[in-house]
């Protein structure tokens, strides 16, 4: 003889769920309790077409550059990015392969050109405006916010929040460089 199983996520003396509603939704109904009624409840819900060719390119153009962070130092280079994009294509809302393959590659390319301008730039902001100064507008939120467990989330200069303290390399400044003397001296 076999015992019943209870549904998952059910359980005895479990209250029942509360509804699931977006601030905007609460907002409508706090507005309006009729046009709310009208707007989610009563309409009937058009059916959904299907994905889109701009869609798939946003998509994997986004998961691409999210996942390119994940990649380790070395690896995460513009063409890495590129790399990443072709791994995160998505075929749907094309009109063939061939249109497809175009696209991949024409996005592929801005990919890369995005990657290989933003990570430099975003680079000697990083060493040269940002790292010299951490500790000091660290010191100062705490100050002006009145969190003194701000200062906590430092070490020695080194942000901890988001490395271990073992991994500080991440932001040991690189070799001097024309471009970091420019922003150094801009900045001081």
């Amino acid at each position: 003889m076999t015992t019943p199983t209870a549904a998952q996520g059910v359980f005895e003396g479990m209250p029942t769920p509360l509804y699931a509603a977006s601030p905007s939704r609460l907002l409508a109904y706090l507005e309006c309790p009729r046009r709310y009624r009208f707007q989610y409840l009563d309409r009937p819900r058009p059916t959904s077409r299907p994905q889109r060719a701009h869609t798939s390119v946003g998509l994997a153009t986004h998961n691409a550059l999210r996942d390119w962070w994940d990649l380790p130092r070395g690896e995460r280079t513009a063409s890495g990015g590129a790399a990443l994009l072709r791994k995160a294509w998505i075929e749907t809302g094309f009109r063939d392969d061939d249109q497809s393959g175009r696209w991949r590659s024409r996005v592929g390319g801005e990919v890369e050109a995005y990657l290989a301008q933003e990570h430099r730039l975003g680079r000697v902001l990083d060493y040269g405006v940002i790292a010299p100064r951490i500790q000091a507008l660290y010191d100062w939120s705490a100050r002006e916010l009145a969190i003194p467990g701000l200062r906590g989330l430092i070490r020695h200069g080194n942000p901890i929040y988001a490395f271990p303290y073992e991994e500080r390399h991440v932001w040991t400044q690189p070799p001097d460089s024309p471009a970091l003397r420019v922003i150094r001296r801009a900045t001081s």
